[in-house]
């Protein structure tokens, strides 16, 4: 091997900016808002696709809260979520940016929860 990685750690705390992000999307789930929404996303991840994509994982999780972080990569931070149906993960990426943007963004649902274990 000639090269070392980090490729990314648990139990490290997430930066503060990627957990505020993180926050105030969970926010769109539940009340969505047109200009929050440009303030957090990039233009890649227009209006009608992020508050799709929310509402279906509000349908399938209900109203979920902010967990620890699972996860701290070199490009952001997997966070545990809390869902009324279950458990799930929260993948954040911000882009460089001043202010930073959410530039990647998945919910999932958290390993070993699904029906098939």
């Amino acid at each position: 091997m000639t090269e070392l990685r980090f490729v990314g750690a648990a139990g490290l705390p997430a930066p503060a900016h990627n957990r505020d992000a993180a926050a105030r999307a969970l926010t769109l789930m539940r009340r969505w808002d047109d200009r929050a929404h440009a303030r957090l996303f990039t233009a890649a991840l227009g209006p009608a696709r992020i508050r799709t994509f929310l509402a279906g994982v509000r349908q399938a999780f209900g109203d979920c809260s902010l967990g620890d972080p699972q996860q701290v990569l070199p490009g952001g931070v997997v966070y545990a979520l809390q869902c009324e149906r279950g458990e799930a993960r929260m993948r954040v990426s911000l882009t460089d940016d001043a202010p930073p943007r959410i530039g990647g963004f998945e919910i999932t649902r958290a390993p070993g929860t699904g029906p098939c274990g």
